[in-house]
């Protein structure tokens, strides 16, 4: 498998596991949130709070090499687009997510971070399934079967 659609898988379920997470999050809802840092660290939601952070970044890890992959493996544009396009969305994600911590969980900007997150999610999962469909199509014969 090319190295591209493994980084686009892992993108992909890295933005899901992080849809996990954010449910635990806000199950537990930490009500001390300050940013870059929790001020309940010690308790169960504090640690799910630095988890939810920390995770980010290992996802913006995938999406930086999935970037530098599908880069590299000169698919055409389609594909591309879809890398960064998950690379601005993940940015977005950041700044609405320190946004609504700095305004207190005020609705809009949750809104904000909570729908940015499901487009992420969705251009994450169209551009892997892009780059899994790239190259399975195979030449067909012009000859029928016999």
């Amino acid at each position: 498998m090319n190295t591209y659609k493994v980084t686009s898988l892992l993108t992909v379920f890295g933005v899901w596991f992080q849809f996990v997470i954010a449910a635990s999050v806000v199950l537990f809802d930490p009500n001390n949130n300050t940013f870059p840092y929790t001020t309940i660290v010690l308790s169960w939601p504090g640690v799910l709070e630095e988890v939810h952070r920390v995770w980010a970044l290992v996802i913006l890890v995938f999406i930086v090499l999935n970037l530098y992959y599908t880069r590299r493996s000169r698919l055409g544009r389609g594909p591309l687009l879809y890398a960064g396009l998950v690379l601005v969305l993940s940015v977005l994600q950041a700044i609405y997510g320190a946004v609504t911590i700095w305004s207190y969980d005020y609705p809009p900007f949750v809104l904000l971070h909570e729908g940015n997150a499901g487009i992420l999610l969705l251009v994450s999962s169209l551009m892997a399934g892009s780059a899994l469909e790239h190259g399975t199509k195979h030449a067909t014969s012009s000859a029928p079967y016999t």
